[in-house]
């Protein structure tokens, strides 16, 4: 059985992480690299953040299933406590990292940053009242985004665009 009781043939695991933890309750810079996302793992992602069946079974080991990340962060949202900044260079490497431990799809949480829309019931946002480790902005949710929240293209979007046309180019090669 997987974690939470799912069990290990039911739920194909995603992985994914982040570049920095605005939801950390601490307001001191963070040590580098807390979630390993920087580093080659033989599991095909990294562990920061980790959904679905992460751990294999005995009768059937990770490395059987397709590697998935849902939240590769591509960016980090600013919170009243945690003013985290994201540079350029931050994203782009996660991902190759990512791509060179075995992941055969990239999703990324947020790729392009939006505007929280009002609700009838609710503004949807996140906050130390509804529960979430930190206070985010009502109607921003930019997220530093490759792509921000009215269009721009960020540093990070350059980068990001060569590593996925290079996996466009590699894919068209290997279907040959």
């Amino acid at each position: 059985m997987g974690q939470r009781g799912v069990s290990a043939r039911t739920v194909i695991p995603v992985f994914g992480g982040y570049p920095d933890e605005p939801w950390a309750g601490s307001r001191e810079d963070l040590p580098p690299d807390t979630q390993g996302v920087y580093q080659f793992a033989p599991t095909g992602g990294n562990a920061g953040i980790l959904q679905g069946v992460t751990t294999a079974s005995e009768d059937v080991p990770l490395w059987h299933y397709p590697r998935f990340t849902g939240e590769l962060g591509g960016g980090m949202q600013l919170t009243y406590h945690r003013r985290v900044v994201v540079a350029e260079d931050d994203i782009p490497p996660m991902a190759l990292t990512t791509l060179g431990s075995g992941v055969n799809l990239l999703g990324y949480y947020m790729f392009h940053g939006g505007t929280n829309p009002d609700g009838k019931l609710s503004t949807l946002q996140e906050s130390q009242v509804t529960g979430y480790p930190n206070d985010v902005p009502v109607k921003s949710y930019d997220f530093q985004a490759p792509l921000r929240e009215y269009g721009q293209m960020s540093g990070s979007f350059r980068k990001l665009r060569m590593i996925h046309q290079f996996i466009t180019t590699s894919e068209a090669i290997w279907r040959r």
